[in-house]
């Protein structure tokens, strides 16, 4: 039988407490937080949004911590016109993001730019040297998402 909606909550979730185990957060001194509302989006959402969230938290870990520790946190929501928000955003060194989002060169910025447009989600990169970073994705209510 054919799987058509999916709980965002536990999925993500399972899938973020295993990745942060594979990356060594814990050892490295990296706090990760999660929250997420009670979201359910089809099936064929949920493939892509895992995958830019992996993306995105495997980018934090790599290169906004330099030297160990620091604070990764990643939430899921919904505002009163039911466009879905999810955000990743650290207290690391931060980047120049005065580059349009989606022109960046490396293969994750590509990526996720793919991702984003797969789910006819808006990109949101906001980041400086120092600051830290926020990457997330402004995905339409589930009953305007495009159809794959």
């Amino acid at each position: 039988e054919r799987l058509e909606l999916v709980n965002m909550r536990p999925f993500l979730k399972s899938l973020i407490d295993h990745l942060a185990e594979a990356l060594g957060t814990d050892d490295r001194g990296i706090e990760l937080t999660q929250e997420y509302a009670d979201v359910t989006r089809p099936a064929d959402d949920a493939i892509p949004i895992a995958l830019f969230l992996v993306e995105a938290v495997t980018n934090a870990n790599k290169y906004a911590f330099p030297k160990d520790g620091g604070k990764i946190s990643i939430s899921l929501t919904t505002d009163d016109e039911g466009e879905v928000h999810l955000r990743v955003t650290d207290n690391g060194i931060g980047f120049d993001a005065g580059e349009k989002a989606g022109t960046r060169k490396g293969l994750g910025s590509k990526l996720m730019t793919a991702f984003a447009r797969q789910l006819g989600a808006d990109l949101e990169v906001a980041s400086a040297p120092g600051q830290g970073s926020k990457i997330g994705l402004h995905m339409p209510p589930k009953d305007e998402a495009p159809a794959s």
